[in-house]
């Protein structure tokens, strides 16, 4: 067993799976800040593509957010079909963390607003707001070729690029962590309704 990384014990799993979606949320550099986003399309087929996590609450406030377009395909999906699924993944840790919940969408709720406040207006952030398609969603990552700041912050602007700004609200039921480690495995499902007590499973 490789003795850098250790296995996470049972009883710390809970614990540390939160911590982990709080630093995310504040880290770019941390593996879980892209998550695996899966709704359902209005045919019923999975739709999976890559958000960034921007938020994340603790266990007694199960909730992860995300900043999306409100005109793309994901928010119609989240509102016909609030059951939706999340894949996080550590390569340097070899952690696994399944997430089943229901989501929400904000817009011009306290919110979406309290959300829009705390973001950095990036050039790059507003030119994905201002897109006139009905997908994607603002990158974390500003465009180098692209100034660090706009400069078109005066009021009108704003209000343009805050009506295409949503926040997908995740609220998490249940996680299912797995951890390997050379030929060791320690996987749990942890439930809201359980007080987040890991349950061990077979890998």
């Amino acid at each position: 067993m490789n003795t850098e990384i250790q296995l996470i014990e049972y009883d710390q799993i809970a614990t540390e799976a939160w911590r982990r979606f709080q630093h995310a949320a504040d880290d770019r550099a941390d593996p879980f800040r892209l998550v695996t986003f899966v709704s359902v399309d209005d045919l019923g087929r999975p739709e999976p593509l890559t958000l960034v996590l921007r938020g994340a609450g603790d266990m007694h406030s199960p909730s992860l957010w995300f900043h999306v377009d409100r005109r793309s395909s994901k928010v119609s999906n989240v509102r016909r079909r609030p059951s939706v699924g999340l894949l996080l993944y550590d390569p340097s840790e070899h952690i696994q963390i399944r997430v089943r919940g229901s989501a929400h969408v904000h817009t011009d709720d306290a919110e979406a607003d309290d959300h829009w406040a705390q973001i950095e207006i990036t050039a790059d952030y507003i030119a994905s707001i201002k897109r006139t398609g009905d997908e994607g969603s603002p990158r974390d990552q500003p465009d180098p070729r692209m100034a660090s700041i706009s400069t078109e912050t005066d009021p009108e602007h704003l209000k343009a690029w805050r009506a295409n700004f949503a926040v997908i609200e995740v609220l998490v039921e249940e996680l299912d962590w797995l951890q390997t480690i050379d030929t060791h495995q320690r996987r749990a499902q942890l439930r809201a309704a359980g007080g987040w007590k890991a349950e061990p499973l077979d890998p």
